[in-house]
């Protein structure tokens, strides 16, 4: 009877063990992902895609979706430098974020500060209602843009 006594000390302490480890990573996975948020990696899905070691870059062909925390880009083609997230989409182009909606033949956009230029666009700010047909509209700054050769207004119908 002791030998049973012991075996069972020994697999009480095992599944101890086990318990302990488990424990150790799941704290240490949660750990990472609250680390690792969503702002701080693209996701790019695409029908064809490659990638230039010399210059960081991606380039992504047909149906490409770049994911960036609460945003999203679409194009026919995008380049997105991965170190700068610098991103250039080219071909029917769509940007979406909780802020706005955007349309455009090109976007030249990074993708951490949110500047850039859209060029022959269509964009609908969703807070103040604004709707804004352009040729080109440069973000400067977190509130400060130029728009060349556009129509700005705050009604419900389309440019």
């Amino acid at each position: 009877m002791p030998n049973v006594k012991m075996k069972l000390t020994d697999s009480k302490i095992n599944l101890n063990k086990i318990l302990i480890c488990f424990l150790l990573l799941t704290s240490y996975f949660s750990l990472l992902t609250s680390l690792a948020s969503a702002e701080d990696f693209a996701i790019i899905s695409a029908d064809q895609m490659e990638y230039l070691y010399q210059s960081n870059t991606y380039i992504a062909r047909g149906s490409v979706t770049i994911t960036f925390g609460e945003s999203m880009l679409y194009a026919d083609e995008i380049l997105l430098d991965s170190k700068t997230y610098d991103a250039v989409a080219i071909g029917n182009v769509t940007y979406m974020d909780p802020d706005a909606n955007i349309s455009a033949e090109r976007i030249e956009l990074n993708l951490k500060t949110k500047l850039g230029t859209i060029y022959e666009s269509n964009v609908f700010y969703k807070n103040h209602n604004f709707r804004i047909r352009s040729g080109e509209i440069s973000k400067t700054g977190e509130k400060s843009f130029s728009l060349d050769k556009a129509d700005v207004t705050t009604c419900d119908a389309l440019l």
